[in-house]
């Protein structure tokens, strides 16, 4: 934290999210705030996550922090998606109109909690080794009998595609009746395949 004896300081920029405590006097704007993974469904809780940060303490209650002078301040939440429901209800406040928004995408899109879900997710330090195991994966799922019975999105790059060397692609698998989709796998994920991959059952995030 920098020392704002002067009252000079217009913006503070903090690296560091979620660091509470400290004040600077005079200090009129918070850190701006960056969301545009809206609308990326590579995360099946993304929105809520948003939601989420808009509304810690790093988010719109930064706004208190920023105003702690004589002035008011304001915080700034950068975004391409500025009429998204997201974005929206946590401006309003307004959680229980992003859950009835959230859940009819949910519904429409066949996506948890209407749905269970599997994550099969590929890692390699080649980028065209990954994605040709995770195509040929996914095409083995798509010709199998029980693959007529649940929804198979992928392979795709997953949002983070690359992290710590290896490149990763991932295979979203959703069925109504998880026995369906514990019956598929069994019978075609195998159980040591030789190269990296991981079954997430339920994921909580799919980065």
């Amino acid at each position: 934290m920098l020392p704002c004896r002067s009252r000079r300081l217009r913006l503070l920029l903090r690296p560091a999210a979620g660091k509470g405590g400290g004040e600077a006097r005079g200090r009129r704007r918070g850190p701006r705030r960056e969301h545009d993974g809206l609308e990326d469904r590579g995360r099946d809780r993304g929105k809520d996550r948003d939601l989420e940060v808009l509304w810690r303490p790093w988010g719109v209650g930064m706004a208190g922090r920023a105003g702690r002078g004589e002035r008011p301040g304001r915080v700034v939440i950068q975004t391409y998606h500025p009429d998204h429901y997201a974005i929206q209800a946590a401006l309003r406040g307004d959680d229980e109109g992003f859950a009835r928004e959230e859940m009819r995408f949910r519904r429409i899109f066949q996506y948890p909690p209407y749905t269970r879900m599997v994550q099969l997710l590929v890692r390699d330090k080649g980028r065209e080794r990954a994605r040709d195991l995770a195509a040929g994966l996914a095409n083995d799922l798509l010709d199998h009998p029980l693959g007529r019975a649940v929804r198979i999105t992928g392979p795709a790059p997953a949002p983070l595609e690359r992290l710590r060397g290896q490149w990763r692609f991932q295979i979203l698998v959703r069925a109504a009746d998880g026995r369906e989709l514990h019956r598929l796998l069994q019978a075609v994920v195998p159980p040591n395949p030789g190269w990296d991959l991981t079954v997430d059952v339920d994921p909580q995030q799919l980065l």
